[in-house]
C-alpha cells in the first residue's frame, strides 16, 4: 500500500493536489519496483487507486507505458480506479495513450472504474 497524508478538508483541496504531485515520481517508482517483483515471482500485479490518487496513477502508468520496450511482458494486469478525482477527458485520454504505446495484452490488461454520484470531490 502507498499512502499520503490529505488535508481531508475542502480548505485542503489545492495543497493535496501539490502534495501529490511532488509525489508522481515516487508513486511511479513504486509501481514500477512492484512490476519488476511480480514479474520475478511469475505473478501477476493487481493496483487500485482512490479518488485523488487515481491522477497520480494514471501519470505513472503513462510514464511506465513510455518506457515498456514493444513486446516487453508486464506484470500489471488488472487496475481498479476507484471513485477517480480526474477530469474524464483526461482520464479517457491518459488510458487510450497507455493502450497504444502498450497494446494487446499490455500494461493493465484489464481497467475498471468505479465512480460515486456521491463523490463531493467529482461535484466541487
Amino acid at each position: 500500500m502507498l499512502s499520503w497524508p490529505s488535508g481531508d478538508g475542502l480548505a485542503d483541496y489545492a495543497a493535496d493536489e501539490n502534495v501529490l504531485e511532488l509525489s508522481t515520481d515516487a508513486i511511479t517508482g513504486f509501481v514500477r519496483q512492484f512490476n519488476s517483483c511480480a514479474l520475478g515471482a511469475g505473478a501477476a500485479l493487481h493496483i487500485v487507486g482512490h479518488s485523488m490518487g487515481n491522477r497520480a496513477l494514471l501519470k505513472a502508468l503513462a510514464l511506465i507505458a513510455d518506457a515498456v520496450p514493444a513486446g516487453q511482458r508486464v506484470a500489471i494486469d488488472k487496475i481498479v480506479f476507484a471513485a477517480p478525482d480526474v477530469d474524464a477527458r483526461i482520464f479517457t485520454r491518459t488510458l487510450d495513450k497507455i493502450r497504444h504505446q502498450t497494446g494487446p495484452g499490455g500494461l493493465g490488461g484489464r481497467k475498471t472504474r468505479y465512480p460515486s454520484l456521491k463523490d463531493k470531490a467529482l461535484w466541487l
